[in-house]
């Protein structure tokens, strides 16, 4: 039992770590999240997980995807907290989809070059179009245009 208390806490304290990690580099690019955004965006990501039926240990991705999206033109302070909380959840799902196919860099970079491109910010849109087709093409075994 003990030891199982020690692991919950651990992970408790890598998911602090890691939306410590969030709000620095979303505050660097001048956007803050109130207590009530990072509190949504931690249940979303412990639904994300839940739902894909996946456990985590380390930070998880949401510093990875924060860094990678940061930047987009899509983003604003209005709709950060529930795009990084979409985002959470799209990543794990195709992560679980595609487990072993697709590193998690190289799913990031997808997931953002769609975003960014033909999904024109639209989390719709890839959630559905961009990645079923990289699940299409990953488990068709053709990597080489990732």
């Amino acid at each position: 039992m003990d030891k199982a208390l020690s692991i919950i806490k651990t992970a408790a304290e890598n998911e602090k770590k890691g939306i410590a990690v969030c709000a620095k580099v979303l505050y660097e690019h001048g956007i803050t999240i109130s207590e009530a955004e990072t509190a949504a965006i931690v249940a979303a990501h412990t639904k994300a997980l839940r739902d894909s039926g996946r456990v985590e240990f380390g930070e998880g991705a949401l510093p990875a995807l924060t860094k990678a999206f940061v930047s987009s033109p899509y983003i604003t302070r209005k709709n950060c907290a529930e795009l990084l909380s979409e985002l959470q959840a799209t990543f794990y799902f195709f992560r679980s989809e595609c487990d072993g196919l697709i590193s998690d860099e190289k799913l990031i970079a997808f997931m953002k070059r769609e975003f960014n491109g033909p999904a024109g910010g639209d989390i719709g849109y890839l959630n559905g179009t961009s990645m079923e087709r990289l699940c299409a093409r990953l488990k068709g075994k053709d990597s080489s245009w990732i």
